[in-house]
């Protein structure tokens, strides 16, 4: 379980290049919890463990729909996301 005692995989993001994944992992902590929450209800919004099909493509049932309640700074956080998706590939 380790120090933050994390049970569940509930968001992943797949980088080619390891200081890609490195600087993603730094942006990220310094975000607030709703922040973070918003992030991983856009992907997966029924917070369903991934750690079944881990290495897998997931595939939401859904489309996505988005934080539930407003989060100002999102469609900047979602700009940031495509660029450095960009260049990870």
């Amino acid at each position: 379980m380790g120090r933050y005692r994390a049970f569940r995989l509930v968001y992943v993001e797949v980088f080619r290049a390891v200081r890609n994944a490195i600087a993603r992992e730094k942006e990220i902590k310094g975000w607030t919890r709703a922040r973070k929450e918003a992030l991983v209800r856009s992907a997966n919004p029924q917070w369903r463990d991934l750690s079944d099909n881990f290495g897998k493509q997931f595939q939401p049932d859904e489309k996505p729909q988005g934080p539930s309640r407003p989060n100002p700074g999102a469609q900047d956080d979602k700009l940031k996301n495509d660029k450095l998706k960009d260049d990870t590939d």
